[in-house]
């Protein structure tokens, strides 16, 4: 009778196995005592969580939710750090952040935003100093930032019409850079 009843729950095991129910199955196999089962068992599951947690991750980071992404892998690789290269995966998403971001910055260098560029330059070179030369960078940018204020303060002078002041703002300008804008 003994036999006859783990027979049976082997057997639910199987079939809710089959429909992809592993918690049904689990159970089943528990019962059974089917340790081998009941580890293959716990293995799909752990495998469906964290594909399902991959997906969800995957998902925040083509959003550009890369700290939530971040942190949803740190937390997997807590729960589950011989599963998978989680370094690995981490540090592609910081690649992906990081070219996200550097993109970003030359958008608004582009723009003649030079502010907001040396701004968000500054931002990525102390998180990621070891991605590039910053130096080059940041000096082009500072000085892009003091032509712009430079101009338009020359500019105002000329609305305010004060020419001496605007011609010695933009002989300074045409020193730093002789071929910027209208100087």
């Amino acid at each position: 009778a003994k036999s006859r009843r783990l027979e049976i729950w082997q057997q639910r095991g199987e079939a809710a196995h089959k429909a992809g129910d592993l918690e049904t199955a689990l159970t089943a196999y528990r019962t059974a005592n089917l340790g081998d089962k009941v580890a293959e068992i716990e293995q799909e599951i752990r495998h469906r969580d964290i594909e399902a947690r991959l997906k969800v991750i995957d998902e925040a980071v083509q959003a550009n939710r890369y700290k939530e992404a971040l942190e949803q892998v740190q937390q997997l690789a807590q729960e589950y750090p011989n599963e998978r290269e989680w370094v690995k995966i981490e540090r592609g998403i910081r690649d992906r952040e990081f070219d996200a971001r550097l993109k970003t910055v030359n958008e608004a260098e582009q723009a003649k935003r030079y502010e907001a560029a040396l701004e968000q330059a500054q931002q990525l070179a102390d998180e990621y100093p070891d991605k590039r030369e910053w130096a080059d960078d940041l000096e082009r940018l500072q000085r892009k930032t003091g032509l712009a204020e430079l101009y338009q303060r020359a500019l105002n002078a000329l609305e305010n019409d004060d020419r001496q002041t605007a011609q010695n703002l933009l002989v300074q300008v045409v020193a730093l850079e002789p071929t910027y804008k209208k100087a």
